[in-house]
């Protein structure tokens, strides 16, 4: 949670930025993950000189699949992106580099300029439209823990309008009315 503060603390003014978080199918992700490696593995083999960068989308996929294999931990993928707003091109260019710069806060992650997705990552800010964003990256729930301020479940409103059961068996008070919700 720190990181994610750190992140937000820096952003330049009139920013929006967005994690959308969507869990896949486990088997039919490991399986297209599978095809990926096979097909780098092909193109390491297949090329007259060594391809590094190859090499190491499979070694990344193997060691990937490898700790899915090893763990129970759900596999979810995950997109974050920044939206920038500015009325001049050079406040924008400005705001552009102060963005990147930030990028390491965030867990040491790389910020990337994207001039040919603009349109979907625009749509991806709009409310439920965050799969729009083509930039995903799979994660398990292990690694994704860390940014979830989860400390505890929520216990409900604090006046029992209307009295559910949990999936613990617990009960749980709620007001559709509450202003704090």
């Amino acid at each position: 949670v720190g990181m994610v503060k750190r992140f937000e603390k820096n952003l330049p003014e009139d920013c929006e930025w967005l994690i959308t978080l969507r869990k896949k199918d486990r088997e039919a992700s490991a399986q297209k993950m599978r095809v990926k490696a096979n097909m780098s593995k092909a193109n390491v083999f297949f090329r007259i000189s060594e391809d590094h960068f190859a090499s190491e989308r499979v070694r990344q996929h193997e060691s990937f699949l490898k700790e899915m294999a090893e763990t129970s931990s759900e596999l979810f993928e995950i997109s974050f992106s920044v939206l920038i707003k500015a009325r001049t091109v050079k406040e924008l260019d400005a705001k552009k580099e102060a963005v990147l710069k930030n990028f390491p806060r965030f867990g040491g992650a790389l910020g990337v300029l994207d001039h040919f997705e603009h349109d979907r990552l625009f749509v991806s800010h709009l409310p439920l439209q965050g799969d729009e964003n083509a930039l995903k990256f799979p994660v398990l729930s292990r690694a994704l823990v860390r940014l979830l301020p989860l400390g505890e479940e929520w216990k409900g409103t604090e006046r029992p309008e209307l009295l559910l059961k949990t999936y613990q068996d617990e009960g749980l008070s709620l007001d559709l009315f509450d202003p704090s919700l």
